[in-house]
């Protein structure tokens, strides 16, 4: 049981005298380990850019509830690199996971300090989870299908399984498994750099934009292709070796993600869609499709390659009761069984 010291939590006795500098090189050395590249990049870049200029050379022992409400509430305010004002609620809940983290790994426990707890997910607040309308979406399906090209291709796909903006961006020719209906995920864009040490400059250790999913990663996963949206992507992959990354067509360098989200925002008038609409509301819309046509909440998590079905039950349980449905003549491009 950690003991209370003056006003601070004293954890593990082994860990006497680390400073928070210390603690978060254990704690990424144990994290490289065991998750992916890209969330390690994203960890290490918030120790490295939050947590050590600010909190570094604390003391574990000596750190109160009181320190840490005051680092996140000045990130709040000031946390912004270009010191251009505060970060967003979601960064400085992101930062204050990875703190929570680390800390548990010397039994650093904030509920016993007389402050409460500050690790608190209400500092993010619930995003509306936005669709398309069903117009909106007919309206979208049908000139992506007229015009259709790579690009175009992508959004279709993006609408009718539900994947996401970066693994759309990895995707390969070969991915795509067309004579048996079905598309392949294994991979995310990610931009990744990676440093041994939390003291190495920035731009140290070289970038991987490709990071492969593990087979047991929940973003590993086959995704099945209505007939119909798979003849659509015959047309424009017969032929090819395979190599290419599909929204360029070639094996050079694939497509960033920001890049294929301006595409998207600029194809919108053309189809007659408001500037409103966002480039997610397609994944919304795939889900609130899949649900409308009786689809199993378990097997849309699959689909969406979320890591538990709490996820999909927190964002999308009650979407039935609060969008507007899509007509099914308007779905006819999602299947019915759309993960495997």
């Amino acid at each position: 049981m950690p003991e209370e010291n003056g006003g601070c939590v004293l954890g593990d006795q082994l860990h006497k005298g680390l400073t928070i500098r210390g603690v978060f090189e254990m704690w990424l050395a144990a994290a490289r380990k065991e998750v992916n590249a890209a969330s390690y990049a994203n960890y290490e870049r918030i120790v490295r850019r939050h947590i050590l200029p600010r909190l570094g050379e604390a003391v574990v022992d000596y750190l109160t509830v009181a320190d840490i409400r005051d680092f996140l509430d000045e990130r709040l305010r000031s946390g912004r690199m270009d010191g251009k004002g505060g970060l967003s609620r979601k960064t400085v809940a992101d930062i204050s996971r990875v703190l929570n983290a680390g800390l548990k790994l010397v039994n650093w426990d904030p509920a016993l300090s007389d402050g409460g707890r500050i690790f608190v997910k209400s500092m993010h607040p619930k995003r509306d989870t936005d669709t398309l309308t069903d117009r909106q979406a007919a309206a979208l399906t049908e000139y992506l299908t007229e015009n259709l090209d790579r690009s175009n291709a992508g959004f279709l796909l993006c609408l009718y399984t539900g994947i996401k903006l970066s693994e759309i961006c990895a995707l390969r020719d070969s991915d795509f498994l067309l004579e048996e209906d079905r598309l392949q995920v294994r991979r995310t864009l990610q931009r990744v750099t990676m440093r041994q040490s939390t003291d190495e400059p920035d731009g140290s250790g070289g970038r991987q934009d490709t990071v492969a999913y593990d087979p047991g990663d929940s973003g590993y996963r086959d995704l099945a292709l209505a007939t119909g949206l798979s003849m659509l992507l015959w047309t424009l992959l017969r032929g090819g070796d395979g190599t290419a990354y599909f929204l360029t067509g070639t094996d050079q360098q694939p497509l960033g993600p920001r890049t294929y989200q301006y595409r998207f925002q600029s194809m919108l008038s053309s189809c007659g869609l408001p500037q409103t609409v966002n480039f997610h509301m397609l994944r919304h819309t795939f889900a609130l499709m899949w649900m409308s046509g009786g689809g199993e909440i378990g097997a849309l998590s699959r689909a969406l390659g979320h890591g538990s079905v709490k996820t999909t039950q927190a964002r999308y349980e009650g979407l039935l009761q609060t969008a507007e449905p899509i007509a099914p003549d308007h779905a006819k491009l999602i299947c019915p069984s759309a993960v495997q």
